[in-house]
């Protein structure tokens, strides 16, 4: 931003970087720090909302506020409000008329990537986000570069997407996300109007996940811009949201993006049969994950969803489910 400390806040900025924190102490200032060194013409403000950690995260960036008053903003110590909650209180704290985040044990690369997003949605009023490649990378140094264009020999190179049909293969492609929320560049007037028009498909902590809904709201509202270049390390093999380690809470992730995923194609008339993989994908990890915990119960709270969703499983899931069954009558 500038090489000095000291950064000007007279005007209000163009964009707000939203980090989302809890026990991230480790991690959060280098976070902090790759957002910072984005060098851009416009001001921007980084958003900082601790979900009351106990491992001294907030200390940390207390420190960074101190230091860059005016850019750096951390929200008021509150009870944990969990991910989805909190995403979108800092949101609504945010003053800056384009939306970007970066999770705490995350950061960025590319100096220049802000400024190219900032750029692309200033030119074009019918883009409702840009977005990049990123790199996965884990605490045992292997390292993926994942993008949405194969091949891809041009950095820096623009390649549009019609949104609706990108929301389309967003919510049935089974696995990892195709569009990472934390390399967009977003439209805030397009959040803004879905949460006034349909707020219970946006910001619900039914559906476990803060990115997936507001990914829909977007694509569904314009087209999406890649820039093929990688502006994201995201880091994976640790405990997260998306990965935690208790059994019961990854099984409950499961099922909340599961349901999310389909409530969310039929509201934006995607085909239940576009998405029926990535449903079963879900829903047969999440008794795969039940089944080894040995927990029975939670064995049939999947296959209720399955049911509910009309799905039929591969054997494996069948197997277990019948397994399950047994054990659960054993048990009584």
């Amino acid at each position: 931003m500038m090489a000095d400390d000291t950064l000007c806040n007279d005007l209000l900025p163009e964009v707000s970087v939203i980090v989302l924190s809890y026990n991230q102490a480790d991690t959060v200032a280098r976070a902090l720090d790759s957002i910072l060194a984005q060098q851009c013409d416009f001001p921007f403000e980084i958003v900082v909302s601790d979900d009351a950690s106990t491992d001294g995260t907030r200390a940390v960036i207390n420190r960074y506020a101190a230091r860059f008053p005016g850019v750096v903003r951390v929200m008021p110590e509150a009870p944990r409000r969990g991910l989805v909650d909190n995403y979108f209180y800092t949101l609504s704290q945010c003053r800056g008329r384009f939306i970007a985040d970066c999770a705490a044990d995350d950061f960025w690369v590319n100096e220049r990537g802000l400024q190219l997003k900032r750029d692309r949605l200033v030119a074009d009023p019918a883009l409702s986000m840009v977005c990049s490649d990123w790199l996965s990378f884990s605490d045992d140094d292997s390292d993926e570069i994942r993008s949405l264009i194969a091949n891809n020999e041009d950095e820096n190179r623009l390649h549009r997407f019609d949104g609706k049909g990108l929301l389309e293969d967003e919510l049935s492609k089974a696995g990892s996300a195709l569009v990472h929320l934390s390399t967009a560049l977003y439209r805030r007037s397009f959040i803004d109007d879905a949460l006034a028009t349909t707020p219970a498909l946006v910001h619900d902590a039914a559906m476990g996940c803060e990115d997936l809904p507001v990914k829909a709201a977007l694509m569904s509202r314009g087209d999406v811009e890649w820039i093929s270049t990688v502006t994201l390390c995201y880091r994976v093999g640790h405990a997260s949201v998306s990965a935690p380690e208790n059994p019961s809470n990854l099984l409950r992730f499961q099922l909340q993006t599961a349901a999310a995923v389909a409530r969310l194609a039929d509201h934006y008339g995607v085909p239940r049969s576009k998405v029926a993989e990535n449903l079963k994908d879900k829903i047969g990890y999440a008794i795969a994950v039940a089944f080894a915990a040995r927990d029975y119960k939670g064995v049939k709270e999947a296959d209720a969803l399955r049911r509910q969703l009309h799905l039929i499983l591969g054997i494996k899931s069948r197997v277990r489910i019948m397994l399950a069954r047994l054990a659960a009558r054993r048990d009584k």
